[in-house]
C-alpha cells in the first residue's frame, strides 16, 4: 500500500482468488476511503469472463471503462432473453416495460463510457461474435449517446455499425436493428 498526499492510498499488486474468480491488480482509493480508480492486470469470473481492465473516474463524473482481452460474458447486461417471464397477471406488457425501464434508469445516473477489444463477445440465447471491438457512451440518466461495434459472426460476414447522437436514443429493439441490414450482413448507420 502507498500513501498518496491528501489521505489517498494506491493498493498495488492486489491479487484475489475465490473460485471461479481470479483478480490481479490495483486500485486507488480517495482520502475519504472510496475506490476512485482500479486497474486490473487479469480478471477471471467463470469461464464466460477472461479479460484485463481499466476504470477510471470521468471529469464531471461517471467512469471510463477499457476492456482488452479473451472473452466477456454480457448476458448480465442484457437480460434473460428468451427466458424472460412474462408480465404478472395484474400488469399489461407496457407496463412491465415501463417499470423494467424505470429500474434500469435509476441504476445509471452517472455517465459511462466503454471501449472494449475481445476476441469473443458472448450475448444472451446463444449469440456470440468474435474479433470484437466496440465503444459505447452513456450519457447522464441512461442516455445513448455514441455507439460503435465491429465483430465476426454470428452470420457468415462481418458485423459493423456506429452511430452518434446528440439527445440520446432511448433503445435500439431487434427491428431497429434489421433495419440496419445490408448487403453482405454488414450494418452501417449515420
Amino acid at each position: 500500500v502507498l500513501f498518496l498526499e491528501g489521505g489517498a492510498m494506491n493498493v498495488q499488486d492486489l491479487v484475489m482468488t475465490s473460485a471461479p474468480i481470479l483478480m490481479r491488480g490495483g486500485l486507488q482509493l480517495d482520502a475519504s476511503g472510496n475506490v476512485s480508480t482500479i486497474s486490473l492486470s487479469q480478471l477471471r469470473a467463470g469461464e464466460g469472463n477472461e479479460f484485463a481492465v481499466n476504470i477510471t473516474p470521468m471529469q464531471g463524473g461517471g467512469y471510463d471503462i477499457r476492456m482488452r482481452g479473451k472473452v466477456f460474458d454480457a448476458t448480465l447486461f442484457l437480460g434473460k432473453g428468451k427466458d424472460k417471464k412474462p408480465p404478472a397477471a395484474n400488469q399489461s406488457v407496457a407496463q412491465a416495460s415501463a417499470q423494467t425501464q424505470n429500474e434500469n434508469d435509476a441504476a445509471l445516473r452517472d455517465p459511462v463510457s466503454v471501449d472494449a477489444v475481445l476476441e469473443r463477445l458472448l450475448l444472451r440465447d446463444g449469440l456470440s461474435f468474435k474479433n470484437t471491438n466496440f465503444a459505447f457512451t452513456f450519457g447522464a440518466n441512461a442516455k445513448l449517446v455514441n455507439f460503435r461495434f465491429d465483430g465476426d459472426g454470428p452470420i457468415k460476414g462481418k458485423l459493423s455499425g456506429r452511430f452518434s447522437v446528440a439527445n440520446g436514443v432511448r433503445g435500439i429493439d431487434r427491428r431497429g436493428i434489421q433495419g440496419w441490414l445490408r448487403g453482405d450482413q454488414k450494418i452501417w448507420c449515420c
